[in-house]
C-alpha cells in the first residue's frame, strides 16, 4: 500500500498549473483576416520575384577602392629627373589635400605615376576635382613635352571579370591584332557595365619611316627636320566661322595625310640645286608592326588575348550574356572567339554547387523529418516557406543595395537553417492536444533573432573592407530570420490541421515517397540515438546533481583546455578563396632584353604543361617580366602544396627566379611585406638587403626572400656640353631628340586609315642604332645648317640608373617581401617587431607593408567587434529578462559548445576565420534558445519552491526533462542533416560555406550534449553549486593558510 501511494504521489505532480498560452494578436488578426493575408503575402512574393530580378549578381563583395592616380608621361626622360620635375612637385601640391591616409609614387622611364590612398570614407569624385585643381597649379611648370596629367581611379585588386581569345584559321597574330584593336575592342566598350578593354599578345600595326643616317647627311636632313615636316604636313583643324547673311559656315583646314604615297612625298627642305628633298630620299615608308614588347600564350599557342574588366555595380550576369551576344555578331567565316574566363559562369557554377548542397540538405531533412514527426504535411509547408521567405528577403536586399555573392548566398543557406529552426519550434513545441495555433515560444524566438541581429550590429563600425564582404550576410541573415518569424506567427498557424499526412497515407512525389519507405528501417537507429540521447542526458543530469564538485571541475577544465586551444590556434582575418589556379611570376634582371624573357617563359610552360594534374596554362610576357596562370583540374585538393612542386619542377632558371601564389597570399600572412625607407637609394638598397637576411633567420618558415625592385641597369649617358652646343645653336632638346628618335623610335604623328588612327614613327635604320658605337657617328646640325658629330657637343660615358624610384609618403622607399609557410599570425607579429630594434642611420626607417597593417587592423577591429557583441548580448538579454543577474544564467551554456568548436577545429586544421566566428554566433543563439525554452519549460518547478536539491527529482520532472531532451534532440538533428552536405561542399567559393557548416554541426553536436545539463544543473540546482562553490574556497583557503603556517614554522 505504502509503495502504491508513493508512486500516486508521484503521478500527482504532473498537475503543475501551466500558464494558457494565447495566440498573440497578429495570429487572431491573421485569423479573422485570411484572404488580406494571403493577398498581402502574395503581393510581396510577387515584389520579391521583380526584386530579384533586379539584384546584381557578382563573385565577392566589392567595395570600391578609396584610391586615385595621376600619370603623367613625359617620354624619353629617366627616373631620377622623372622624380625631380613631376613626381615631387605633383606629391607636394596633393598632400595638402584632407582625408589622404597613403601617398605612394613610381618614377620610371618616361612616366610618373602618383597613387593617392583616401581613407573609406572618402567621395571619390569629389576628391577627383579637387585633384586636378592642385595638379594644374603646378602642371603649368612642366616641360613643354610633357603630356597633360591624367587623374584616373587607381584599384591594385583590380582584375578583368572576361578574357576574350580571337581565334582564326586564315589570319595570322598581326591581322588578329589588328582586327581587335580596330573593331572588337570598340564593340566591346560600347556594352553597359564594361569600364576597361585591354588588348595583349601579337603586334600593333604601325607605319615606319626607317631613316638612312647617311643619306640624312648627305641631303642635309636631321631628325628635327623630319619630325617637323611629318607633323606640319599632317593637319587637320578647325579655325573658326565665317557668316554669309544669317548663317555661320564652319572652316576646315584638312591636310590629312591618308596614302604612304603622301607621307613618302612630303618635301622637306630645297638642296644646293633647287630640287626638292622629300622623304622617300632619305627613309623608307612602310606598314609595320611595332617592336615586340609584349605576348600572350595559351597552352604554348601565340594568341591575342582581350581583357575586359566590369564597372563594380554593373550586373555582372547581364553584361555576360550581352558581352557573348555581341561576339557572337561579330563571328565570321574567318574569326571566332573563344571565352577563356568567364567570372559569370565561375559564379554560375558557384552558385549551382551552393543550391546543390543545400537542396540535398533539405532533401535529408524532409526524409528525417518525415520518419520523425510520421507526417509529410510540415515538411511540404516548410519547403513552401523557405521559397516565400526567399522571395519576401530579396525585397530587402534590393532596397538595401545588396547584391547577389557568394557570401551573401552563404547567408541565405544559414538564414534557410535559421528558418527551419522557428519552422521546427513552432512544430514541436506548440500543444497539439490543445490544438495550439500559436507558437508556444514566440517572445523567446524573437529575442533570439534580436540576438543575431544585435550581434552582427558592430560589422558596421569594422572596417569598409570588412563592412562590405560580411555586413550583407549579416542583413540576409537577420532579414530572412524575422521572415521566418513572421510566417511562423501569421501564415503558418492557418495552414496547421489537428494532425498531418501520415506515412504510407499521404500524397506526396512518387519518387520522394519511395526514398522515404527506403529510408524507413534508419528510422529505428534515429530513434535508437534518440532514446539513448534522453538516457544519457539524464544520468549526466543525475550526475552532476549528485557531483557538483565534479560538475564544476569539468566545467572550468574543459573552459581552461578551450582558451588554450584558442591561443594556439591559427587566426586568420580572411576568408579563403578556393580558387584552381596559382599565379607563377617569374622575376628577371634589369635589362633583360624581351626576347630572352619570352624565351624562358616559353621553356617554362612547356614544363608545366606536361603535368597531369594541369587543365591550362597561360602567360603574358612583359619587359622585365612574365606571368604564368597555371589553372588545375577539380580533382586536384590543395593548391598551395602543389606550388611547391611545381617550383621543382621549373628548375633552374638563373638569372631568372620564379616563385608561385595564390589570390589570397597577402591577406592570409603566407607572404609579408617589409619597407624601408630612407633617402639614399644606395643606402636604402644596403639595409634592405641586410634586413632582409635578418627576417629570413627570425622566421624558420621562410620559403623565399623577394626583393620588390629591380637593382639598377646599366645605361649610356649623353652628358652635353652647354657652352659648345649653345655656340653652335644647337639647343639640350635638339639632341635629346635626336638620340631618342634615332635609336628608340618615337611617334611623330597619326596617319587615318579607315577611320582608324596609326602610328607613324620615324627612327634610324637597324644598320645606325644596333650597336653602341653606331651612337659615335651620329651628327646633328646647327643653327647655320652645317652638320657636326654628336661627340662635338656631348660626351658619351657608361653608368648605372634606377630602373624604378618608389616613393612612399614623400619618402623614397624600397620593399622586400617573405613568402611564409605554416605560420600563423600569433608566431608572425613578434618576430618581425624584432625588425624594428635594428640601428639604422637617421630618417631611416623599417615599416611594415599595408597587407600586414591591415591583417593587424583587422584583428584589432576583430576584437572590438566580438568584446560589443558580447555586450549587446548581454544587455538584450538583460533587458528580455529585466534582470542584470538572468543573463549570465542563460551565457552560462555557450563556453562549452564554443569551445568544442575550437578544440576540433583545430584538430582538423581549420584555422579560426571570420566564417567561424560566424558559425559560432548562430550557435550561440541556437544555444540560448534552447535555454530560453528550458527556462520556460522549467519554471513551474522553480517557482513552486519546491525543497527536492537534497532528494530525488520528482517523477513529472523526469518525464518534462526526457520530453524537452527528446524535442531538441529532433530539432538540432534536422538541422545538423540540412547543413551536413555543405561541409562537403567544394569548387570557388566554397570554402567559407564548407567552414561555416562544419563549425555549425560540431556546435549543434555541442549544443545537443552539454546546453541541457549545464543549464537543468545550474537553473534546478543553484544552492547545491553555490555551496560547492563556497566550500571548495573554504578548503583552498584553509590549505593556502596551513601551508602558509608551515612555512613560516620552517622559517623561524
Amino acid at each position: 500500500m505504502a509503495k502504491n501511494k508513493k508512486k500516486n504521489d508521484l503521478r500527482e505532480y504532473k498537475t503543475v498549473p501551466e500558464p494558457d498560452r494565447e495566440p498573440s494578436v497578429l495570429t487572431l488578426w491573421v485569423e479573422k483576416h485570411k484572404t488580406g493575408t494571403a493577398m498581402i503575402f502574395l503581393s510581396l512574393i510577387l515584389l520579391g520575384i521583380i526584386s530579384f530580378r533586379f539584384i546584381p549578381i557578382s563573385l565577392f563583395p566589392e567595395a570600391p577602392y578609396p584610391g586615385l592616380t595621376v600619370e603623367t608621361e613625359y617620354f624619353g626622360v629617366g627616373p631620377e629627373k622623372i622624380e625631380e620635375i613631376i613626381t615631387k612637385p605633383i606629391e607636394e601640391s596633393v598632400s595638402t589635400l584632407g582625408g589622404i591616409e597613403h601617398l605612394f609614387s613610381v618614377s620610371e622611364e618616361g612616366k610618373s605615376k602618383v597613387h593617392i590612398q583616401f581613407d573609406q570614407n572618402a567621395d571619390l569624385e569629389i576628391k577627383s576635382l579637387e585633384i586636378r585643381d592642385k595638379v594644374e597649379q603646378v602642371s603649368y611648370k612642366f616641360p613643354r613635352e610633357t603630356q597633360k596629367p591624367v587623374v584616373l581611379q587607381y584599384d591594385p585588386t583590380q582584375k578583368p571579370s572576361f578574357i576574350i581569345v580571337p581565334k582564326s584559321a586564315s589570319l595570322n597574330i598581326m591581322e588578329i591584332r589588328e582586327i581587335s584593336d580596330r573593331e572588337i575592342k570598340k564593340i566591346i566598350e560600347g556594352i553597359p557595365g564594361v569600364s576597361e578593354v585591354v588588348v595583349a599578345g601579337g603586334k600593333p600595326r604601325e607605319i615606319l619611316v626607317s631613316c638612312d643616317s647617311q643619306k640624312m647627311l648627305g641631303y642635309g636632313v636631321d631628325m628635327n627636320l623630319l619630325l617637323s615636316a611629318l607633323q606640319e604636313g599632317n593637319y587637320n583643324e578647325n579655325p573658326g566661322e565665317v557668316t554669309e547673311g544669317n548663317v555661320q559656315i564652319p572652316v576646315y583646314v584638312k591636310g590629312r595625310m591618308r596614302s604612304l604615297k603622301e607621307i613618302e612625298s612630303l618635301s622637306l627642305r630645297k638642296d644646293n640645286s633647287g630640287k626638292l628633298v622629300r622623304v622617300e630620299d632619305v627613309a623608307k615608308v612602310s606598314f609595320s608592326y611595332r617592336e615586340e614588347h609584349s605576348a600572350a600564350r595559351v597552352n604554348g599557342e601565340n594568341t591575342v588575348s582581350i581583357y575586359v574588366y566590369r564597372a563594380g555595380t554593373a550586373n555582372l550576369l547581364a553584361v555576360s550574356d550581352e558581352l557573348k551576344q555581341e561576339l557572337k555578331k561579330a563571328e565570321n567565316e574567318n574569326l571566332n572567339f573563344e571565352m577563356l574566363y568567364d567570372q559569370a559562369e565561375t559564379v554560375t557554377t558557384a552558385i549551382r554547387n551552393f543550391f546543390f548542397a543545400s537542396s540535398l540538405g533539405f532533401l535529408l531533412f524532409v526524409i528525417a523529418a518525415s520518419l520523425i514527426f510520421q507526417e509529410f504535411k510540415s515538411s511540404r509547408l516548410f519547403a513552401f516557406f523557405l521559397v516565400c521567405q526567399f522571395f519576401i528577403g530579396s525585397i530587402l536586399m534590393y532596397f538595401l543595395k545588396i547584391d547577389y555573392n557568394l557570401v551573401t548566398i552563404v547567408g541565405l543557406i544559414l538564414g534557410c537553417g535559421c528558418c527551419l529552426c522557428v519552422f521546427i519550434s513552432n512544430r514541436l513545441f506548440s500543444d497539439p492536444e490543445k490544438n495550439e495555433k500559436s507558437i508556444a515560444i514566440t517572445g523567446e524566438i524573437f529575442t533570439t533573432i534580436l540576438l543575431v541581429s544585435g550581434v552582427f550590429l558592430p560589422i558596421l563600425f569594422a572596417t569598409k573592407e570588412l563592412k562590405s564582404v560580411y555586413g550583407g550576410l549579416g542583413f540576409v541573415l537577420s532579414g530572412n530570420f524575422f521572415v521566418s518569424f513572421l510566417i511562423s506567427i501569421t501564415i503558418l498557424p492557418s495552414f496547421r490541421g489537428e494532425s498531418g499526412f501520415k506515412i504510407g497515407n499521404f500524397s506526396v512525389p512518387k519518387v520522394l515517397k519511395t526514398l522515404i519507405s527506403k529510408a524507413d528501417p534508419l528510422s529505428f537507429y534515429v530513434h535508437r540515438m534518440k532514446d539513448d540521447f534522453i538516457r544519457r542526458t539524464l544520468s549526466l543530469v543525475f550526475y552532476a546533481k549528485e557531483n557538483p564538485r565534479i560538475f564544476l571541475s569539468f566545467y572550468i577544465l574543459f573552459i581552461l583546455i578551450g582558451i588554450y586551444f584558442y591561443l594556439i590556434s591559427k587566426h586568420e582575418f580572411i576568408n579563403k578563396v578556393e580558387e584552381k589556379q596559382l599565379i607563377g611570376n617569374v622575376e628577371f634582371p634589369s635589362g633583360t632584353s624581351f626576347a630572352r624573357i619570352n624565351n624562358t617563359t616559353e621553356r617554362i610552360e612547356k614544363n608545366l604543361s606536361e603535368l597531369y594534374n594541369i587543365k591550362e596554362v597561360n602567360s603574358r610576357v612583359e619587359n622585365g617580366k612574365s606571368t604564368i596562370v597555371v589553372k588545375f583540374n577539380e580533382s586536384v585538393s590543395d593548391v598551395d602544396e602543389i606550388g611547391k612542386e611545381l617550383e621543382e619542377i621549373v628548375g633552374d632558371i638563373k638569372p631568372a627566379f620564379i616563385y608561385f601564389s595564390g589570390s589570397n597570399d597577402e591577406a592570409l600572412l603566407k607572404e609579408v611585406t617589409i619597407d624601408v625607407i630612407g633617402d639614399d637609394l644606395n643606402t636604402i638598397d644596403r639595409i634592405t638587403r641586410e634586413v632582409s637576411s635578418t627576417a629570413q633567420g627570425l622566421l624558420p618558415n621562410v620559403r623565399h626572400v623577394l626583393l620588390r625592385y629591380k637593382p639598377p641597369r646599366e645605361e649610356v649617358r649623353v652628358a652635353i656640353d652647354k657652352e659648345k652646343s649653345e655656340s653652335l645653336g644647337i639647343s639640350s632638346q635638339d639632341i635629346g631628340r635626336l638620340v631618342r628618335y634615332g635609336i628608340q623610335g618615337g611617334v611623330a604623328t597619326k596617319f587615318i586609315e579607315e577611320d582608324r588612327e596609326v602610328d607613324v614613327r620615324i627612327r634610324y635604320d637597324s644598320n645606325f642604332r644596333d650597336q653602341f658605337s653606331d651612337l659615335k657617328d651620329y651628327k646633328i646640325s646647327t643653327e647655320d645648317g652645317k652638320s657636326v658629330p654628336l661627340l662635338e657637343v656631348a660626351s658619351l660615358t657608361r653608368g648605372t640608373t634606377p630602373v624604378r624610384i618608389y616613393r612612399k609618403n614623400k619618402r623614397r622607399v624600397l620593399s622586400f617581401s617573405l613568402r611564409i609557410a605554416d605560420m600563423s599570425l600569433t608566431e608572425i607579429i613578434p618576430k618581425l617587431e624584432k625588425l624594428k630594434q635594428i640601428e639604422l642611420p637617421k630618417q631611416y626607417r623599417i615599416e611594415f607593408g599595408d597587407s600586414l597593417k591591415k591583417v593587424l587592423e583587422h584583428q584589432k577591429k576583430m576584437n572590438f567587434i566580438l568584446s560589443f557583441a558580447a555586450l549587446i548580448l548581454f544587455m538584450i538579454l538583460a533587458s528580455y529578462l529585466e534582470s542584470l543577474k538572468g543573463p549570465f544564467l542563460l551565457l552560462s551554456v555557450l563556453p562549452l559548445p564554443l569551445f568544442l568548436i575550437i578544440i576540433f577545429v583545430y584538430f582538423i586544421d581549420i584555422p579560426l576565420t571570420i566564417p567561424v566566428y560566424i558559425g559560432m554566433i548562430i550557435i550561440s543563439a541556437f544555444a540560448i534558445l534552447e535555454a530560453f525554452i528550458l527556462r520556460k519549460e522549467l519554471a513551474p518547478w522553480k517557482d513552486r519552491g519546491e525543497k527536492f536539491e537534497s532528494g530525488t527529482m520528482p517523477y513529472d520532472l523526469t518525464e518534462k526533462i526526457k520530453s524537452l531532451s527528446a524535442k531538441f534532440f529532433q530539432l538540432w538533428f534536422l538541422i545538423a542533416l540540412f547543413y551536413l552536405p555543405s561541409a562537403f561542399s567544394f569548387g570557388t567559393g566554397s570554402a567559407m560555406l564548407k567552414t561555416v557548416s562544419i563549425t555549425l554541426i560540431l556546435g549543434l553536436i555541442g549544443i545537443c550534449f552539454f546546453t541541457p545539463i549545464v543549464f537543468i544543473t545550474l537553473y534546478l540546482y543553484p544552492i547545491t553549486i553555490a555551496n560547492t562553490v563556497i566550500r571548495t574556497y573554504r578548503h583552498g583557503m584553509d590549505w593556502t593558510n596551513f601551508r602558509i603556517k608551515e612555512l613560516r614554522g620552517k622559517i623561524r
